[in-house]
């Protein structure tokens, strides 16, 4: 909570100062999966598509240096095809396709290293993602 406060007043303060402050909107496609095991024996996953949708500013700080935040909603997920029994989710699962939805804030540091339109840049910096809705389809066998 400490660090959305503060994002938020730093947010105020470079909104209101008189420097070039950029602001854009992004979004477009990721792939995620996971590493799933069962009592120590890895299961095979597969890649789950989803998207990613925010808006970010970028306020100079120094030279080449610039404080980059962003804001934005993430979907992510992973498949896996069990071949043991899993509890959780369920003892009849034969397969798990789960969807996470979330929602980041991300207090960046961006350093920019030329100054054309498609010039190479480097963000680093915390975020902190929190989970929105967990949706999860398991299938089981017909018996």
């Amino acid at each position: 909570m400490k660090i959305f406060i503060s994002i938020v007043i730093a947010l105020f303060i470079t909104n209101s100062a008189s420097s070039q402050i950029q602001f854009g909107l992004f979004g477009g496609p990721q792939a995620t999966s996971a590493s799933y095991k069962i009592k120590d024996v890895k299961q095979k996953t597969d890649y789950k598509i989803g998207f990613q949708a925010g808006g970010m500013m970028k306020v100079p700080f120094e030279g080449n240096l610039y404080f980059a935040p962003a804001v934005f909603y993430s979907m992510k997920g992973y498949k896996a095809a069990f071949n043991r029994v899993s509890l959780p989710p369920d003892s009849f699962a034969v397969d798990n396709n789960t969807t996470f939805h979330n929602f980041e804030l991300a207090a960046l540091l961006q350093y920019d290293f030329g100054t054309k339109p498609g010039h190479f840049f480097l963000k680093a910096g915390p975020s902190l993602e929190l989970q929105l809705l967990e949706t999860r389809n398991l299938t089981a066998p017909i018996m």
